[in-house]
C-alpha cells in the first residue's frame, strides 16, 4: 500500500531534508503579460484527517498525509497568490477514515470550511451511509456543490440537495472559468446502499450542453470538475511521483485506454473543456490525454496538485500550450 512513498525515504536518514525546487520555473505571481490562476487539487482523502504512520525497513517510523500539513501548504501559497488561489476537491471526503467515521464528517467539512475550498463535487463513497446522512453533510458547507450529471427517477429532474447547484462560472481576479461537475456512472455499483431513486448519466452529452452554455454565458475557460478517473501507468513510479514542473510536452506514459476519463476525453472535440480535474481512481495522474489536461491524486490525503492556467492579461485568453501542473506535492511532516 506504501511502497511508492516507500521508494523515496529508504534511502534517506530520517533527519535529512531534501530539495523540492522545481528547477525555478514556478510562474511569477506578477508577470506583467499572463495572469495566473493557480488551483490546488485534492481528491479521495477519505476521512483521513491525522498522518498515518509507517514503518520503515530501517525500524524507523514515518508519516505520511495529515490535513494539517496541507492546509499549511494552501496557507503558504495564499500569502503569494491572494485571492487568486483556488482550492478544488472531487469527492470521496468523508467515508473511509475512523476520523471521519466517528465525526460523522464533522472534521472533514470543519477542514473544507476552513479553507474556503472554492467548490467540490460528491464521489460515489458520499452516498456509503444513504442520501439522508450526504443531505446533512452538504447542509454543513459554505461551499456550492456542483453536480450535472444525477436525475431523480421519479420526478425526472436533477437533483437538488443542499448548497447543490448545476454548472457555474466562477470569477477570479475578472477571469471567468466555467465549472461543470460530474460523478462516476458506476456509483450505483460501488457504494454500500441501494439508490433507486437516482440516475447517475452518461457524460458526454451533458459536458458538451454546460461547456456551450458557459460560454456563452462568457466563459474564458471551462474546467471539468469529475469523480471519474483513469489509471495512467508508467514503468517506473518514482517518475510518477518524482516532483516537478510538468507541460504538455513532458514525456509520460499512455493512460488505460478503458478507464471512464480516458473514454470520455476522447470523446470530446478540441476546444470543448480545456482542463478536467479528476479522481476516483486513487492514481497520481498529471497528463495530457487528447490535448486536453487531466490531473488526479492518489487516496487519503498522501498527495495534492497545483495546476497553473495561464491567461492573456489585455485579452483573457487561456493560453492553453502554457498550462502547468505542478506536483504530485507529498502532504507530510518532513520529506
Amino acid at each position: 500500500f506504501f511502497s511508492l512513498i516507500l521508494i523515496s525515504v529508504i534511502a534517506l536518514k530520517e533527519e535529512e531534508i531534501i530539495d523540492l525546487d522545481p528547477q525555478s520555473n514556478v510562474p511569477d505571481p506578477n508577470d506583467p503579460n499572463i495572469l495566473y490562476i493557480p488551483i490546488i487539487l485534492t481528491n479521495d482523502i477519505h476521512g483521513s484527517f491525522y498522518p498515518k504512520k509507517i514503518l520503515l525497513p530501517s525500524g524507523g517510523i514515518y508519516y505520511i498525509g495529515g490535513l494539517e500539513y496541507l492546509g499549511k501548504y494552501i496557507s503558504i501559497m495564499s500569502e503569494t497568490w491572494g485571492d487568486r488561489l483556488l482550492y478544488f476537491d472531487t469527492g470521496d471526503q468523508f467515508q473511509g477514515g475512523i476520523e471521519g467515521y466517528i465525526s460523522q464528517g464533522q472534521i472533514m467539512m470543519d477542514f473544507f470550511n476552513e479553507l474556503e475550498v472554492e467548490k467540490s463535487i460528491i464521489g460515489n463513497h458520499e452516498f456509503d451511509y444513504g442520501v439522508k446522512f450526504l443531505k446533512k453533510y452538504m447542509n454543513m458547507s459554505n461551499f456550492d456543490w456542483i453536480i450535472d450529471n444525477v436525475r431523480n427517477t421519479t420526478s425526472g429532474q436533477y437533483i437538488t440537495f443542499p448548497h447543490q447547484r448545476k454548472s457555474t462560472i466562477a470569477e477570479i481576479a475578472g477571469i471567468k472559468l466555467g465549472l461543470i461537475g460530474i460523478t462516476t456512472v458506476e456509483t450505483p455499483s460501488s457504494t454500500n446502499v441501494a439508490l433507486p431513486d437516482l440516475k447517475f448519466e452518461e457524460y458526454k452529452k451533458i459536458v458538451e450542453e454546460e461547456s456551450k452554455k458557459l460560454k456563452n454565458e462568457g466563459a474564458d475557460a471551462i474546467i471539468v470538475l469529475g469523480h471519474v478517473g483513469v489509471y495512467c501507468n508508467n514503468d517506473l513510479d518514482e517518475v510518477k511521483l518524482e516532483y516537478k514542473i510538468r507541460n504538455k510536452d513532458t514525456k509520460q506514459e499512455d493512460c488505460r485506454n478503458t478507464d471512464e476519463a480516458y473514454i470520455l476525453l476522447n470523446k470530446l472535440g478540441q476546444g470543448v473543456i480545456d482542463l478536467f480535474l479528476g479522481g476516483h481512481k486513487h492514481d497520481v495522474s498529471h497528463h495530457w490525454i487528447n490535448g486536453i489536461p487531466f490531473v488526479a491524486n492518489d487516496k487519503n490525503g498522501k498527495y495534492a496538485q497545483i495546476i497553473y492556467l495561464p491567461f492573456d492579461r489585455t485579452s483573457h485568453k487561456l493560453l492553453n500550450d502554457q498550462i502547468l501542473f505542478e506536483g504530485p506535492l507529498p502532504i507530510c511532516e518532513k520529506i
